[in-house]
This record gives structure tokens, C-alpha cells and sequence, in this order.
């Protein structure tokens, strides 16, 4: 069984890199196509989805994005891209009103859905999200929807830079999303010893916003995946998200374009 020892923090090693203080234990904070909790980081292996294989989760998450917008071309340019930044710009170029429709359709689940499958790849990330069990995740962009927003991203800057990590009420202007994601599936995970690697999910007893069974989620079907085809202009997929209204802007690292 895999040790807590043998389990990498990506987080941990991040700041002695930079030369930062210890983060504080209950906030985990990431960012960037290093960090292996980024949507930006290189996979393992790709995600193979709709018969497409896609490097990473933020390329495969803007194409089907482009494919519930029925943008088959759009569609097809981020499948061609090797960038992942190259994909958040792409998958930019749509209208107010479909960025709304998408983002109060299933874009939670979408997401939720592709961090499950990335998850069930990589082990040794399910075994370091174990032993965060009740910390705070926080996207660290200024993305008002999916991270800490534009003075939650300042705050925490400011708080790391001084050693005092931690997240006092009203520090977040952005929603989190992302970090809601991984703090609900770092619920779901437990140590299983009949499996070689030593880990696996558990059934969810909590919020109905979790998915139910970690392998159920994981197929086309029951995640409900949007087809791409030319001119479908057949109802959004049923998969209740729960996403609310909102807008994400990008310039760097530092934050993510509207999803």
C-alpha cells in the first residue's frame, strides 16, 4: 500500500521551489501547468473521450464545451492545438449568451466528470488527495468562477507572501469551483488494500452535487457528454451541474479565460 511518504504535494514542493514560507496544512492552493492539480498539467496518459485523446483536462473540457455550443469547428481547432493556453483562448471565442448558457448548463459536471477520469488514471494523485481530507482547495487565478477571483487571488497572495496561509471569511471574491471539485472528490477516497495501488473511491453519502459511484461517472452515459456534430441543435445534455451565472477573464497564469 502506497505510503504517505511516496505521495508527492504539489503544493508542498512548490513553495520551497520559489523560495516561499510552508503553506499552511488546511490550504491547498494551485495554479499553473506545473501543478498536477491544474487543469493545465500534462496527463499521465491522455483522456480518451468521444474517441478523441486529449493531453490534458483543460483541452479535453473546451472541446466539449465547443461541442454543447454545436461550434463543430471550434471544436476540431482545440482538438489540433498542443497548448492548453491555446485552448482557454479558443474556447473563449463565443458570445455572452452561449458563455451563460453553458456555464448555467453543465458545465460544473463537465468539469467534475473530466477531474473524476483524471483522477482514476492517477493514482498517486487520488492517494495525496486522501490525506487532504478536510482542507480548503483554492484555484489560485483571478478567475471569478472557477478560482479565487480578482482580489481573493491578491489576498492570498499577500498572505502567502507573509507565511500566514490561511482563508479568513470574505478573502474569495471568485466561486472556486475548481477547489470545490477537488474537496469533494478528496471525500470520496479511501484506502482499499485488496488493490495493488492501494487506494480507491467510495460511494458518496453526501451532497447530490457528488457524483454516486466514481466508476458509474466515469462512462459517456451516465456523464452525458455533448456529441459534436454539425448543426445539432437538439436540447443541452440533462446532467444537473448546478453551475450558476458568471464570467472568467485570463491574462497569464494568474488567471483563466471565460469558460
Amino acid at each position: 500500500m502506497t505510503s504517505p511518504a511516496e505521495i508527492p504535494n504539489p503544493s508542498r514542493n512548490r513553495t520551497r521551489r520559489r523560495g516561499r514560507p510552508g503553506e499552511n496544512q488546511d490550504l491547498i492552493l494551485f495554479q499553473g501547468h506545473r501543478d498536477p492539480l491544474s487543469n493545465l498539467a500534462p496527463l499521465s496518459s491522455p483522456l480518451m473521450l468521444l474517441g478523441q485523446a486529449f493531453p490534458t483536462v483543460e483541452h479535453a473540457y473546451q472541446y466539449l464545451k465547443m461541442c454543447f455550443l454545436n461550434k463543430a469547428k471550434g471544436a476540431e481547432k482545440i482538438r489540433e492545438t498542443d497548448s492548453p493556453y491555446r485552448c482557454m483562448h479558443l474556447g473563449n471565442k463565443v458570445t455572452p449568451r452561449e458563455k451563460e448558457r453553458w456555464l448555467e448548463g453543465p458545465a460544473y459536471s463537465v468539469m467534475q466528470g473530466l477531474v473524476i477520469m483524471k483522477l482514476i488514471q492517477d493514482r498517486r494523485l487520488q492517494g495525496y488527495l486522501y490525506h487532504q481530507k478536510g482542507k480548503r482547495f483554492v484555484e489560485l487565478t483571478t478567475n471569478p468562477i472557477w478560482g479565487a477571483g480578482p482580489q481573493g487571488f491578491q489576498n492570498l497572495k499577500k498572505l502567502r507572501a507573509e507565511g500566514k496561509l490561511h482563508l479568513p471569511p470574505g478573502c474569495l471574491d471568485g466561486r472556486n469551483w475548481m477547489g470545490r471539485i477537488y474537496e469533494d472528490l478528496s471525500q470520496q477516497i479511501e484506502p482499499n488494500r485488496e488493490l495493488e495501488s492501494g487506494w480507491t473511491y467510495i460511494e458518496s453519502r453526501q451532497e447530490s452535487r457528488r457524483p454516486a459511484s466514481i466508476r458509474r461517472r466515469a462512462t459517456q452515459s451516465s456523464l452525458g457528454w455533448p456529441s459534436c456534430r454539425r448543426g445539432d441543435d437538439r436540447a443541452a445534455p440533462s446532467d444537473d451541474s448546478g453551475a450558476q451565472r458568471g464570467s472568467r477573464k485570463t491574462r497569464g497564469s494568474s488567471s483563466r479565460s471565460e469558460n
